[in-house]
C-alpha cells in the first residue's frame, strides 16, 4: 500500500517535470510539488511538515525534507534532484556521497524508531548517477542502476561526514526508470521510490 501511494504521486510529479521543465528549477520545487499532491490526495487525514528536525547527534544534516503522518504511521522523505544546467554539471562525487548519506540518515531514523517509513526520491538529467562508469573517487558511494545495499549491511562512511555506523534496516535498490542501456530518455531519469522500514 505504501509503495503504491508514494509511487503514484512520484510518477505524477515526474510527469509534470518532464512536461513542464521550466517550473522545476530546483529540488525544493519538487519537494513542494510532491507535498501539494500528497495533501490533495489525503486532505484532512494528513499532517505535513517541512524541514523537520528529528536528528540528535547525527551530523549529516539536521533537517528532514518532508515529514508527514497518516494515522499512526510517521513518514520521512528525502529528495535529491541533481541536474545539469547552462552553468555546467553538478559536483557528481559530492552529490553521490550526499545521496547515500540521505539514505543513511533515513535508515538512522527508522532504526531509532523516529519514523516508521523512510522514503528516498531521486531524479536527475546527468548520466553518471545512473550508469556505473569509471568512478575513481569515493567509489563506494554508488547510485548506478541495479545497485543494492543489502539488509544488515553498514553504509559507507565519508571522512567529512558522520562517522556513526548505520545498518540498512531493509534492502535498498536503485532501480532507474526513463533510461535505456546507455542514455537517459525524455531528458530525465528517476528511481523507483526507495522505502526503508523495519
Amino acid at each position: 500500500m505504501i509503495e503504491n501511494m508514494i509511487g503514484d504521486i512520484w510518477i505524477s510529479v515526474i510527469e509534470d517535470v518532464i512536461n513542464q521543465p521550466d517550473r522545476f528549477s530546483s529540488e525544493k520545487s519538487i519537494v513542494f510539488h510532491f507535498a501539494w499532491k500528497l495533501k490533495m490526495k489525503y486532505n484532512d487525514q494528513i499532517q505535513i511538515d517541512f524541514e523537520k528536525q528529528l536528528y540528535e547527534k547525527f551530523s549529516d544534516g539536521a533537517f528532514l525534507d518532508l515529514f508527514f503522518e497518516i494515522g499512526d504511521n510517521k513518514f520521512g522523505i528525502e529528495f535529491k534532484f541533481p541536474r545539469k544546467s547552462t552553468f555546467g554539471n553538478t559536483n557528481q562525487t559530492q552529490t553521490r556521497i550526499k545521496i547515500i548519506n540521505d539514505i543513511k540518515r533515513l535508515s538512522y531514523l527508522v532504526n531509532k524508531g523516529k519514523i516508521d517509513y523512510g522514503i528516498f526520491l531521486l531524479a536527475t538529467n546527468e548520466k553518471p548517477y545512473v550508469f556505473m562508469g569509471n568512478k575513481t573517487i569515493s567509489k563506494e558511494f554508488q547510485t548506478y542502476s541495479k545497485m543494492l545495499y543489502g539488509i544488515g549491511q553498514t553504509f559507507p562512511i565519508d571522512r567529512k561526514a558522520s562517522k556513526e555506523e548505520v545498518i540498512c534496516p531493509s534492502d535498498i535498490h536503485f532501480n532507474w526508470v526513463g533510461v535505456d542501456e546507455k542514455k537517459i530518455l525524455n531528458s530525465i531519469a528517476w528511481i523507483e521510490p526507495i522505502i526503508i522500514h523495519n
